[in-house]
């Protein structure tokens, strides 16, 4: 037993290389993911780095989540290559069967090639596990830069776990494999796919499904967003057979064989068909939506930072030569420019009770005229409390803090002493720009005993001199300026943080979808030879049977990225809803056509490669020896 497996790893080099690599990889995928699993869910609880805001929670869910779902099309991706592998040994099958090995024996059989095959490819994984994980760390600034070797014992238990599944899957198969049945009808086609009553009552629900959220279009509900996905795949088979149907027909009509023969060895052979197609369509949809959705929640970021601040470049002095009040800044500014329009605050970095930095903003109302549109989520009376140098309330930023927050202490170390401030409301933030609050600018000069004192200039409108002024003042010794563009590229930059790691995962999600692809067409070599025989002895030319064989790839590959873009556009839709709820915006959502041509340009290619290198030999002078059974 251990022999044959031995021979079957030699004579199917390139099938078992394939193989290898989809298993590393599925090892890979498990191992990285895992360890950034259980990273999120360290940073989820970590109050200290983090927001409290349950937003923020379910949007760390929501990527765990993704995650998952990564991990487990890695594991459908390696069930498929290993029953591709099953359907690509039937002479070998055949001939074990007949000379009496019972079906278990076979079985153990391929699970010794399996595991024989693990002596590269775990050692192998378990290397590249870690400098990929290293690798995106670095990238993501997550802290832990090794994988630990918990979450290493388990990835292997687990890719263990998934092989012995697929090798169940094929014990399934072989217990009802019947050689005699197969010696008599050598390479038997699958029934042609017919549309019946089942299939038409599943496409009109799918129809109805992808319909809701234009009959729903107002309604807070963000999962309303995904339900036409679960539409479009109700849909899907149907629609893909009337499709194929139809090009068959224009074929026939046309004169267009090999169009012709194309959608009928697709219609012939639809059902292994079907699983690569809707994998592909998974794999797109995840990978294209991904990053479209990241790309869209960043330019939201930047555009809400746009729309809703005012000013145009914040000034803070940090240390002045001799002490000048509000009123003496204002007088000397209006010299210059006496149609400027500046909100005069302080600006400050203290520590809070967790030793982290906060910027506050002390501020009054020309701040909501010439600093930026602040929208308090409960309807407090900001514009009273403001002016009020009695008040110590704080207002903090949704992402920051939740609804259960409000009323709670927050004091903050300012110099010797401690800022008692009170929690007084929640505002949406324009953009992401960490921690930051808005307090009483008259309550902050009074505590500091400082009547008058500002050191931060949010300019509106001034004119050039004025401007350089501000910005070069001579009683000023420590300057520090933000523009509006540089703090819209910082929203930009910091808008969910770490997102990379998914548009990595996308590409993974494609690399898996491309092995399958890949080992499908190399694997089905045998039932090629056989067909492209047989047509060849019925007269039709090889241009024409590669030109087949061509539009069949292209068929397929370009049908699958169609309709995984169309599913990524709802998947993008409706995670930009789930993650940022509230939206002050107009929404570009960011469908990555750059991105999307490549990986179609890549999976069409390699697929073209596959299929050629799976008919290659019977396009040779002795095709006729692979019509009959090989001895």
């Amino acid at each position: 037993m251990k022999e044959i497996a031995k021979k079957l790893i030699k004579d199917n080099p390139v099938q078992n290389i394939l193989y290898g690599v989809g298993s590393t990889l599925n090892l890979i995928v498990i191992g990285v993911f895992l360890m950034l699993v259980k990273e999120l869910i360290k940073i989820k609880k970590n109050t200290a780095l983090i927001s409290r805001n349950e937003q923020i929670s379910f949007y760390f869910s929501t990527l765990i989540t993704i995650s998952i779902i990564v991990i487990i099309f890695s594991v459908l991706v390696l069930c498929m290559i290993q029953k591709s592998v099953f359907h690509s040994r039937r002479d070998f099958n055949i001939k074990m069967k007949l000379t009496g090995i019972s079906s278990i024996c076979l079985a153990k059989i391929y699970i010794k090639e399996i595991f024989t095959i693990q002596k590269i490819t775990i050692p192998l994984g378990i290397l590249l596990m870690q400098l990929t994980y290293t690798i995106i760390s670095r990238i993501v600034e997550i802290p832990s830069k090794w994988i630990s070797i918990t979450i290493v014992v388990s990835s292997i238990i687990l890719h263990i776990m998934i092989l012995f599944f697929s090798s169940t899957i094929i014990l399934c198969k072989l217990s009802q494999f019947d050689p005699l049945e197969k010696l008599r009808n050598p390479y038997m086609q699958e029934k042609v796919r017919i549309l019946g009553k089942r299939d038409y009552i599943l496409f009109f629900v799918g129809i109805s499904l992808i319909g809701i959220p234009l009959i729903y279009s107002n309604t807070d509900n963000s999962f309303m967003a995904f339900i036409p996905i679960v539409g479009i795949f109700l849909i899907i088979d149907v629609l893909l057979v009337m499709i194929h149907n139809s090009f068959k027909k224009i074929g026939h009509t046309n004169s267009m064989s090999g169009l012709y023969l194309s959608e009928s060895m697709i219609l012939g052979y639809y059902k292994k068909m079907n699983s690569i197609v809707m994998t592909l369509i998974v794999g797109v949809m995840i990978s294209v939506g991904l990053i479209g959705m990241f790309n869209t929640i960043r330019g939201i970021s930047k555009d809400t930072v746009n729309q809703n601040l005012y000013y145009q470049t914040l000034v803070v002095y940090s240390k002045v030569k001799s002490f000048l009040s509000e009123k003496e800044y204002k007088k000397q500014f209006d010299k210059i420019d006496p149609h400027s329009k500046i909100a005069y605050g302080i600006n400050l970095e203290l520590t809070d009770k967790e030793g982290i930095k906060n910027t506050i903003s002390a501020i009054d109302n020309d701040y909501f005229k010439y600093g930026e549109k602040l929208k308090i989520i409960n309807h407090n009376n900001i514009s009273k409390n403001i002016l009020d140098e009695n008040f110590n309330g704080i207002y903090l930023p949704d992402y920051f803090i939740n609804e259960k927050d409000i009323g709670k202490k927050w004091p903050l170390k300012l110099g010797n002493k401690t800022l008692d401030l009170i929690i007084a409301g929640r505002f949406h933030a324009n953009g992401d720009r960490g921690r930051f609050g808005f307090i009483s600018k008259s309550f902050l000069q009074k505590f500091m005993s400082k009547p008058g004192f500002v050191n931060a200039f949010y300019v509106n409108t001034a004119n050039q001199k004025l401007t350089n002024e501000i910005e070069n003042n001579s009683n000023a010794i420590d300057i520090y300026k933000v523009s509006k563009k540089q703090i819209a590229a910082g929203s930009y930059k910091n808008a969910i943080k770490g997102t990379e790691i998914f548009e990595l995962s996308s590409n993974a999600i494609i690399l898996l979808a491309i092995i399958m692809v890949f080992h499908f067409y190399f694997s089905t070599s045998l039932s090629n030879y056989f067909d492209i025989s047989r047509l060849r002895a019925q007269g039709i030319s090889i241009s024409k049977l590669i030109n087949a064989y061509f539009l069949q790839v292209f068929c397929v590959i370009t049908l699958s990225f169609l309709v995984g873009t169309v599913s990524s556009i709802f998947f993008i839709r409706g995670g930009v809803d789930m993650i940022l709820p509230y939206i002050d915006v107009n929404v570009t959502y960011t469908l990555p056509i750059r991105d999307l041509l490549i990986k179609y340009i890549i999976v069409f290619a390699i697929s073209f490669i596959g299929v050629y290198l799976s008919i290659k030999k019977s396009l040779k002078d002795d095709y006729l020896k692979y019509i009959t059974i090989s001895e």
